[in-house]
């Protein structure tokens, strides 16, 4: 089990950082208001987890 958690942890985590970085960097440049933010931040937070996070877990669940 834990030779799992760590092919999980060592497979996953890299692609959601990184996919939380883009959100984050397109939501500050996309927001025109303070107020925009948190749900540019939420749209394109999902999307990334969606496209980065995803295929990452899938990957990682049939390798391992």
């Amino acid at each position: 089990m834990k030779t799992r958690t760590a092919f999980l942890l060592r497979f996953l985590l890299p692609p959601l950082y990184a996919a939380l970085v883009l959100a984050l960097v397109v939501a500050v440049f996309e927001s025109n208001r303070a107020t925009d933010f948190p749900v540019y931040l939420g749209l394109f937070a999902l999307y990334a987890y969606v496209f980065a996070g995803l295929p990452a877990l899938l990957f990682a669940f049939l390798v391992g």
